[in-house]
């Protein structure tokens, strides 16, 4: 199960966000590139506690985090984010795109290398092993989105 504390994952995920372009090709959603980036950097801030979620745990959100964490083999498209993390509605906005890539490169490196989180704003208080794999399959996802 890969997640970002393993440094080969690490390296796996910044050459991804590195091959990551203003051009490359969306396959599903609305996102544009640059509007991936800025929603995995509020995601990862919202993660360490340094970015306020409106998002709030429901009953269930203990099966869902096992679900989406270890027994989804892929997470599904057009799950609606909350909007502190939604470049259109009240996310970051792009800016500069490589100064806003770069900005998330440091940031993953900094996610993957704590270990002080808050709950997750669905799935409730994580461990460290969770927030890792969730670090690890919300990149994924996003990358995989754009062929990346």
């Amino acid at each position: 199960m890969k997640n970002l504390a393993e440094p080969t994952v690490l390296t796996e995920v910044e050459s991804r966000l590195r091959a990551l372009t203003p051009g490359s090709a969306r396959r599903w959603g609305r996102m544009t590139p640059h509007q991936a980036i800025c929603h995995l950097s509020d995601s990862y801030l919202v993660g360490l506690g340094e970015r306020a979620s409106t998002a709030k745990v429901r009953p269930g959100a203990g099966m869902a985090r096992i679900a989406a964490l270890y027994l989804m083999p892929r997470w599904p498209h057009g799950v609606a984010t909350m909007p502190e993390s939604d470049q259109e509605r009240g996310g970051t906005k792009p800016t500069e795109f490589a100064t806003d890539q770069n900005d998330l490169l440091q940031l993953v490196r900094r996610f993957s290398a704590t270990s002080k989180f808050g709950p997750h704003p669905v799935f409730g208080p994580m461990s460290t092993g969770d927030w890792m794999r969730w670090g690890y399959l919300h990149a994924n996802h996003h990358l995989r989105q754009f062929g990346c």
